[in-house]
């Protein structure tokens, strides 16, 4: 399936990113209305067919019932917290950031295999830590390689050991992938690599907006710190084939 398909309220949108690293299909739903049974069903039984091995769903946090997808094996894998915040028209660039190139690609995903725990790839017990792993390792290649806006590394003694990959749409400066080495972590390098975007992005965006899993309290205390605030929550379900009599 390379378009979206319908299903009532429902659409199962592709995702060739996650395809290529699971080596099978992968959809994303999106809601446009009231979930029922019939829908969720016919999902479903099209990912059975068309061999997906992984079919995700964000709803609001605040949505009363979800027990329509969960009677059809959708699992909630995390709740995901939106923080934004203005970004401030003064600071310094920490001296230890700097703007990552093609050169850094190793060493960053090494950090980006080894740093994540909360995200939903890694939250999900039927996801084999290697896929999801690679998944933030080619994600952070792609990143610095073609698709963030600008890419900052943080350096201890000449070695990488953190970055921020972040986007750019319209006035809002997204932060779509951050990480710190675990060997590193607790050393102040995640608000380093954060101020380093506030500074980056000063002129050029006028709010700074991020996204993480409301079990991630190191995160959540840190963009607090910056002033972001939280601004949505959704919930986010997995669905994994299991074969039907």
């Amino acid at each position: 399936m390379s378009r979206p398909l319908a299903f009532g309220a429902l659409r199962a949108n592709p995702q060739p990113f996650e395809s290529s690293i699971f080596g099978a299909p992968v959809w994303r739903l999106s809601v446009d209305g009231p979930i029922n049974a019939r829908d969720c069903d016919a999902v479903v039984s099209a990912g059975l067919e068309a061999g997906v091995v992984l079919c995700s769903c964000r709803l609001p946090a605040d949505l009363p019932d979800c027990s329509v997808l969960e009677a059809e094996g959708f699992v909630e894998v995390e709740t995901l917290v939106t923080f934004e915040g203005p970004i401030p028209k003064d600071g310094e660039m920490p001296r230890q950031v700097r703007v990552a190139g093609p050169e850094d690609v190793p060493e960053c995903r090494a950090i980006a295999s080894q740093a994540f725990l909360f995200d939903r790839f890694h939250a999900d017990k039927a996801i084999d830590e290697a896929i999801a792993s690679r998944i933030k390792a080619q994600w952070i290649e792609n990143n610095i390689l073609s698709r963030a806006d600008t890419v900052f590394v943080a350096e201890q003694g000449g070695t990488v050991c953190g970055f921020n990959a972040c986007l750019l749409s319209d006035d809002l400066a997204v932060i779509d992938l951050i990480a710190v080495s675990p060997a590193v972590q607790g050393q102040g390098i995640g608000g380093q690599l954060i101020q380093a975007a506030l500074v980056h992005y000063q002129d050029r965006a006028a709010r700074l907006h991020v996204g993480t899993q409301a079990a991630n309290a190191g995160s959540i205390r840190l963009y607090e710190r910056f002033g972001l605030t939280p601004v949505d929550r959704q919930r986010t379900f997995h669905w994994h084939p299991d074969p039907r009599p």
